[in-house]
């Protein structure tokens, strides 16, 4: 802790989330996610090589496949007020929360480097986080239960290559979903940066900004 990344906070800028607690979203259509599927990740767990004709051939039934898909996806995004302490992120629950006390804290231990970097510096993520008056937030992503029973219904009658392909197609459109969701976040929900405008291939190659200016 004595080389942690030591922040001058009073000139940093602590932008507040729209909301507070935690939102569902009910439904996000396949049509909203499908611009942000990396294809290259499919490719790479079919194990074919990018512009073959295996790629090809197996992008084509994905698309087939994604064409007549009526399955949408859910998430849920909570943003807390929080506090960093040398070796931990400190929580406030907020309403929407699971918890019965809303003024209730989870503190969330955050491992530190054991090895010094570079600069002589040992990082962990509760370094990031202000000793007062700061936010985190987080989502999670999943499949509707619809798509769920599709998938445990192929795997029953022995269509092994069908479900494959479902679970595989399933796979890049929650991570198509998360490139979404959290370009909505920095945009809309938590708006730190509602003038970006980044293409998707940006988005893969992380340009967006973060919560703190590099």
């Amino acid at each position: 802790a004595d080389n942690r990344l030591k922040i001058d906070w009073s000139s940093q800028t602590l932008h507040k989330p729209s909301y507070l607690g935690v939102k569902t979203i009910e439904r996000i259509s396949i049509e909203d996610v499908r611009p942000y599927i990396n294809w290259r990740h499919f490719y790479n767990l079919w194990r074919v090589e990018e512009g073959s004709t295996e790629a090809m051939k197996i992008r084509a039934e994905a698309e087939a496949l994604l064409d007549g898909m009526s399955h949408g996806l859910r998430a849920r995004v909570g943003f807390f007020a929080a506090r960093g302490t040398e070796s931990a992120i400190v929580l406030s629950h907020n309403k929407g929360c699971a918890s019965r006390h809303p003024q209730h804290e989870t503190r969330l231990t955050t491992p530190r480097q054991r090895t010094p970097n570079v600069d002589g510096v040992t990082l962990a993520l509760c370094d990031f986080v202000a000793p007062e008056g700061d936010y985190v937030g987080a989502f999670a992503l999943t499949v509707a239960p619809s798509f769920a029973q599709e998938l445990s219904l192929l795997k029953e009658q022995g269509k092994e290559y069908e479900a494959l392909l479902l679970q595989s197609v399933g796979d890049r459109l929650v991570e198509a979903a998360s490139e979404w969701l959290h370009e909505r976040v920095r945009r809309e929900l938590w708006g730190y940066t509602p003038q970006e405008q980044l293409s998707v291939k940006e988005m893969f190659q992380a340009r967006y900004r973060g919560i703190r200016p590099a």
